[in-house]
Order: C-alpha cells, then structure tokens, then sequence
C-alpha cells in the first residue's frame, strides 16, 4: 500500500469512527467497507473487502440495473464523503492553540 493510500485509509476510518459516535450504531461490515474504500485502489478495497468478509464486488461502483446505488439522492449515504479541505490558505485557529472546550477527565465512566 502506497502512503498516500495508508493516509486515505487512516482519513476514512476516523470518519467511520466519528460517524459511529455520531449515529451510536455500528455500521454493517458491507458499509464499512464501503467507508473505509473511499477513494482507494482495487487492490486495497479487496484487501479490505477479505479482512471485512464482504464479498469485493459489493464494493465496485454499481454497473447493472439490478445493484443497489448507494450514492443515489435517495438511498441517503449512511457513511459520506468528508467535505473538500479549503487550501486557500489562512490559519486554522484550533490547530494553533488549545481548544477550551475540550476538557480531559480520566474518571469519566
């Protein structure tokens, strides 16, 4: 695996992460293969799709009328792409100082 597949892969599981926090459910072995693949190569995704025990033709981009599309409008992405990172420049104020709303509590239960 490439390094900027080893990045795309790290990118796509925090997402996947933050989305199970956000919807307190696990996603399906099939979306989060879906998930972790974004943006990955063949190889990878069947590399993924064996580790997940998902079947790696689940994962390709749907070809005949009878796959289910998941990135149709109406299906409604349960796992979505991040939005574009801005490069226009400027500094982002969380990664230059502490934010005050974090707070750590080892004790919490």
């Amino acid at each position: 695996m490439s390094k900027i597949e080893t990045l795309r892969l790290a990118r796509n599981y925090i997402m996947a992460l933050q989305r199970m926090l956000q919807t307190g459910r696990q996603p399906t072995p099939l979306e989060y293969a879906h998930q972790l693949s974004i943006g990955l190569s063949q190889t990878t995704t069947n590399m993924l799709a064996n580790l997940l025990q998902v079947q790696p033709r689940l994962l390709l981009l749907p070809t005949s009328p009878g796959v289910m599309d998941l990135s149709s409008p109406t299906a409604g992405p349960a796992y979505p792409q991040p939005p574009p990172y801005d490069f226009s420049g400027g500094s982002d104020s969380s990664f230059d100082s502490p934010s005050s709303s974090y707070q750590y509590n080892p004790y919490m239960g």
